[in-house]
C-alpha cells in the first residue's frame, strides 16, 4: 500500500504512475479528491504500519510533515518525498542526532594579534588538538575584531581595513569550513561581544580572556609538544562540494594523466620569494613529456597577470585561487602539489591525503626568510618538518631552479607510485 500525503497537482500526477493500492492523506483530512477519501494524520496513524509500504510526501512542507509522521510512530525508512527540483521520489535523509551543547569547545581567533593569513593553519591545528584533549565533539570559533566599543581602532600594519575583512572571509572562514569539527563560526562586530557568550572553564579556553591583552599568534612551536605525543597534524578536509569540483577537473582535463599542481607565488610584497617562472616553464614541458598533466594555481592577488611565454598555454585553476576550500580539494586529489614557500604552502602539512614538495631557502638579508626567523617560529632549518605526519610531504631546501625542480620531483616519483 502506498500513501500519498498531501493533495495537489503532484498527487494527481503520481496517481497516474502507481499501479497498486493507494491511500490519500493530509494533516487535517479536509481536502477533496475525486474517487478517494482523504484521511487525516490521526486516522492514518491507526492503520497497521505493516500494511504500508511507503509514504510519499507530496508537499513542499517536507520537514514539518515528516516530523509529524515520525512522532506518530512511522519509521524513517518508509517515508519519502517528491523532490520538485529533480522531479523524483527521494528517500527521507536519516535524522541528525541532537547536538550535545556540553560537548562544544569555544575558542577565539583574535585579529588584534593574529593575522588573517595562512599562518593561521597553526592556530587551527592547535584548537583541534585542544578539542581532542578536552573530549569535545564540536568547536565554535569566535573571531574577534581589533575594534572596541570603548576605544579607537587598532592599526593593522600588514593589511588595510578592506583587505583584513576580505582575507578573514577568504582565508580564516574557508579554513574553518575545512575543519570538520567546527560547527559554528561567529564573526563579532566588536571585541566586547565576547562577554555575551556562555563561556566557562570547562567549555572554553577564553572564559577569562583579557580583551586588552590579545593572545599572540600561534606558531609551529605551540603545537610541537602535542605532535610529539602522537596527535596528528592532518586536520583539514575539503568539503564534499569542493572535492566534486576537483574531481570534475581531473576527469575533464588531466583524465588518465597524473595531475601535478604548481602553486605560484607572484606577490608584490617580497618579490625575491616569488616563483621562478622561467624555470617552471621548462619544468612543465618536461612533466608533459613524461606523461604528467601540470596545472597552475596562481597567486590570488595576481590572478590574471601576464605569464611568460612558456607558461601561457598551461591550464590554470582560477577557482582554486579564489576559493580556499577548492584549493584544499585539489591538494587532496592531485598526484603532487609543488610550491615555493608561500602562504598556501603552509597548509600542505595539515591537509589529509596531500602530497607535496615545498621549496625553501634562507637569506640572512631578509628577516622573513632568515635562519633565526625560521627557528623562532619552530620550522626546523634545513630539516624535514617534525609536524608533518607522512613521507608524502617533503621540503626541498633550495630555490625552485629547473635543476632543483627536476631533482625534487624525480626523488618523490621514485618513492611513490601514481595515486
Amino acid at each position: 500500500m502506498i500513501v500519498l500525503y498531501g493533495i495537489n497537482k503532484v498527487t494527481e500526477t503520481l496517481l497516474q504512475t502507481i499501479n497498486e493500492e493507494v491511500i490519500l492523506a493530509s494533516t487535517h483530512g479536509k481536502e477533496v479528491f475525486p474517487g478517494y477519501s482523504v484521511l487525516n494524520l490521526q486516522a492514518l496513524s491507526e492503520i497497521d504500519e505493516g500494511r504500508i509500504d511507503k509514504i510519499i510526501i507530496c508537499s513542499m512542507y517536507v520537514e514539518e510533515i515528516s516530523n509529524s509522521l515520525l512522532l506518530k510512530g512511522f519509521s524513517n525508512d518508509k517515508i519519502s518525498f517528491f523532490n520538485c527540483v529533480s522531479c523524483l521520489i527521494e528517500p527521507l535523509a536519516p535524522r541528525q542526532p541532537p547536538l550535545n551543547s556540553n560537548k562544544i569547545f569555544y575558542t577565539t581567533f583574535d585579529l588584534a594579534k593574529s593575522l588573517p593569513s595562512f599562518d593561521a593553519v597553526n592556530f587551527f591545528c592547535s584548537i583541534e588538538l585542544q578539542r581532542k584533549k578536552r573530549g569535545a565533539e564540536h568547536i565554535h570559533l569566535l573571531i574577534l575584531p581589533p575594534i572596541s566599543d570603548s576605544r579607537h581602532f587598532q592599526t593593522n600594519i600588514h593589511h588595510d581595513a578592506d583587505d583584513t575583512v576580505w582575507r578573514t572571509h577568504q582565508i580564516i572562514l574557508h579554513l574553518a569550513r575545512c575543519l570538520p569539527s567546527i560547527t559554528g563560526v561567529s564573526v563579532l562586530t566588536y571585541r566586547e561581544q565576547l562577554l555575551h557568550y556562555p563561556l566557562n572553564s570547562s567549555n572554553s579556553d577564553c572564559y577569562t580572556y583579557d580583551l586588552e591583552n590579545p593572545k599572540n599568534m600561534v606558531t609551529f612551536n605551540d603545537i610541537r609538544e602535542d605532535i610529539a605525543s602522537g596527535l596528528t597534524s592532518k586536520i583539514f578536509k575539503a568539503p564534499t562540494q569542493a572535492t566534486a569540483i576537483a574531481k570534475q577537473f581531473i576527469a575533464t582535463f588531466s583524465q588518465e594523466k597524473p595531475l601535478v599542481v604548481i602553486n605560484l607565488r607572484e606577490y608584490t610584497q617580497q618579490p625575491f620569494r616569488n616563483s621562478d617562472l622561467m624555470s617552471l616553464g621548462m619544468f612543465v614541458t618536461w612533466l608533459e613529456e613524461r606523461g604528467y598533466y601540470p596545472a597552475l594555481m596562481r597567486d590570488t592577488y595576481n590572478l590574471y597577470g601576464e605569464l611568460p611565454e612558456p607558461l601561457r598555454n598551461v591550464t590554470c585553476i582560477p577557482v582554486a585561487s579564489l576559493d580556499l576550500t577548492v584549493r584544499i580539494a585539489f591538494y587532496q586529489q592531485a598526484f603532487l602539489t609543488m610550491s615555493v614557500n608561500t602562504g598556501p604552502s603552509n597548509a600542505f602539512y595539515f591537509v589529509k591525503d596531500c602530497n607535496s614538495i615545498e621549496f625553501r631557502w634562507n637569506d640572512e638579508q631578509f628577516f622573513s626568510i632568515s635562519k633565526s626567523t625560521m627557528e623562532a617560529t619552530g620550522f626546523p632549518y634545513k630539516q624535514q618538518p617534525y609536524f608533518k605526519s607522512t613521507d608524502y610531504n617533503k621540503v626541498f631546501w633550495g630555490k625552485d631552479s629547473y635543476i632543483n625542480l627536476k631533482a625534487a620531483f624525480q626523488k618523490f616519483e621514485s618513492c611513490h607510485t601514481h595515486m
